[in-house]
C-alpha cells in the first residue's frame, strides 16, 4: 500500500498498534487476530503485497521492544489500555 501525495506515511508498527486497540480484547489480541483484522481494514492486495510474515514479525518484535506493545505469552495489548 502506498501512500497518495498529500497523505501521511503509515508505518506498518501504527497499523498493528490501532488494530490491537480496535479489537479490545481483554486477554490482549493474538497474531492471526491482528492479521485478520488488517485484511479486512487493507484488503488482500495489502497482506499479499506489503505484508510479509517476516515484515509482521519484525514489527511487533519492534512494537515489544519500543513499549509500544505488552506480549502476554501469544497475545499482544498497548501499555494503559
Amino acid at each position: 500500500m502506498v501512500a497518495k501525495a498529500g497523505e501521511p506515511k503509515t508505518l506498518l508498527l501504527d497499523k498493528i498498534e490501532a488494530a490491537v486497540r480496535a479489537l479490545a480484547e481483554p486477554a490482549g489480541s493474538t497474531r492471526v487476530a491482528i492479521l485478520k483484522f488488517l485484511k479486512s481494514q487493507y484488503g488482500l492486495d495489502f497482506i499479499t503485497k506489503a505484508l510479509s510474515q517476516n515484515a509482521f514479525k519484525n514489527s511487533l518484535t519492534k512494537g515489544v521492544n519500543g513499549r509500544r506493545l505488552v506480549q502476554k505469552g501469544q497475545a499482544f495489548t498497548v501499555p494503559g489500555v
